[in-house]
């Protein structure tokens, strides 16, 4: 298992295929660097921050993934000035739970503005994620 920090990114064009794409470049990147057991939920947030971005922008995205000894962070880079906003939790819809779903499995997660669009980011950590966490869903 790797201890020192590593980081991979790749840009995605602004398709259905992205989120799978997405999902399966964290992985390749997890699984190159021996930790892709301990992180079973990346995939998961991967996929719907990425949709998020396709679904919400229209433009290509950039994925990043780091590694850092205790945790993992995915950073999805759009064209986008709008803050995501999750969804109430008693709503009715069919859609639009993926900022609920990147709520529970991950340690935290934000947003904050960069030069012309935004990055959402989440982070996990080794083990069960930090419930009450005061920077889950926090803007920079």
């Amino acid at each position: 298992m790797k201890e020192l920090s590593e980081r991979r990114s790749q840009r995605f064009s602004c398709s259905s295929t992205a989120p799978t794409l997405g999902r399966d470049f964290v992985s390749d990147a997890l699984t190159d660097w021996g930790v892709r057991d301990e992180f079973p939920d990346v995939a998961l947030v991967t996929s719907e921050l990425v949709t998020n971005a396709v679904r919400h922008t229209g433009g290509p995205c950039t994925l990043a993934v780091a590694l850092v000894p205790d945790r993992v962070r995915v950073e999805v880079f759009d064209s986008s000035r709008r803050r995501p906003v999750p969804e109430p939790r008693d709503s009715d819809r069919a859609g639009g739970w993926g900022l609920q779903i990147v709520d529970q499995l991950a340690t935290r997660w934000g947003s904050e503005f960069r030069g012309d669009g935004k990055v959402v980011w989440c982070e996990l950590s080794r083990g069960k994620p930090a419930s009450g966490d005061e920077t889950r869903g926090a803007t920079e």
